[in-house]
């Protein structure tokens, strides 16, 4: 292809390879924003001052794209790849450093990506930017450069580069929660939906390091009648038309659920998990013991 009013053909760049590390451990004390691992490539063709001549190409439209990594992070010009935690930002570095984006334009002059007006060169960075999980950034183009229309460039990582993080943990320290609700007057229940006041929270604790994803499960039986956030009461002489809600963040907790409630925890945390209840009215009233002794489950990962 030749540009318009041009009468030389665009130029065939080639492939600039780039070549990441083929292991990267990610410290746990690494900063969300901090460097994970840099490399450069730099285009074979030595001769491209030829391509920058201003009579013929200057002005011109040019492109770089991002065509693999392209879903926005909250860091600058960082995209996130497959590797969960993991950004990347790709810089045109001849010349001025110029971060690229996803699918943008950039008008400028002829030779601007040029380092010196002779060879292109790309850098790679890969970016922290949360809790990092073991994974492969698999080789393969990433992105290319364009002038107008035609594809001058191509980017292309040479080889795979696995990413490991030290494993997750957390342990819970408490492993049994009373959380006494007193005495109810049935006739405080005034109808099918209400509740007694929320109990003082019982707090649990966690220890957790390295980032884990931590979740939450509520265990147990459902109340006959009530919603599924409604634990049913359990032991000799229970009380009827009525059930207890666990509730994490003053919200009931479903029974059973198979979307667990994400825990917030930070690397090397002690997390203090408050738990609190109440007492719900499912249907009529018969007065007896109020006890349930549901379970909370916590995964992590």
């Amino acid at each position: 292809m030749r540009p318009p009013g041009g009468t030389t053909a665009y130029p065939n760049l080639g492939t600039i390879t780039v070549n990441l590390p083929a292991t990267i451990s990610v410290p746990a004390t690494l900063a969300d924003g901090g460097t994970i691992a840099q490399a450069t490539g730099v285009s074979a063709a030595a001769d491209g001052v030829r391509y920058c001549i201003g009579t013929i190409y200057d002005p011109l439209t040019q492109e770089g794209r991002i065509t693999r990594f392209t879903t926005a992070t909250s860091l600058t010009s960082v995209y996130a790849t497959n590797v969960t935690g993991v950004g990347i930002r790709i810089e045109a570095t001849g010349g001025t450093a110029y971060p690229i984006a996803a699918f943008t334009t950039d008008a400028r002059g002829a030779g601007y990506f040029m380092n010196g007006g002779r060879v292109a060169s790309y850098t790679v960075t890969l970016i922290k930017t949360g809790p990092v999980r073991a994974g492969t950034i698999t080789s393969g183009a990433i992105g290319s450069f364009w002038w107008d229309r035609a594809q001058v460039l191509q980017l292309s990582l040479g080889r795979n580069t696995a990413i490991t993080a030290p494993a997750p943990t957390c342990t819970v320290g408490t492993t049994s929660v009373n959380i006494p609700l007193g005495d109810v007057a049935a006739s405080s229940f005034a109808n099918v939906g209400a509740t007694s006041p929320i109990s003082h929270p019982a707090n649990i604790s966690l220890s957790c390091a390295n980032n884990p994803r931590v979740t939450m499960t509520l265990q147990g039986t459902q109340a006959p009648g009530g919603p599924d956030t409604t634990v049913a009461l359990s032991g000799a002489g229970a009380a009827q038309g009525v059930g207890v809600q666990v509730l994490y963040n003053s919200t009931p907790m479903v029974v059973n659920s198979t979307t667990p409630t994400l825990v917030d925890v930070s690397a090397a945390a002690s997390v203090t998990v408050p738990i609190s209840a109440r007492y719900y009215r499912t249907g009529a009233i018969t007065a007896g013991r109020a006890n349930a002794s549901p379970t909370l489950r916590f995964d992590y990962n």
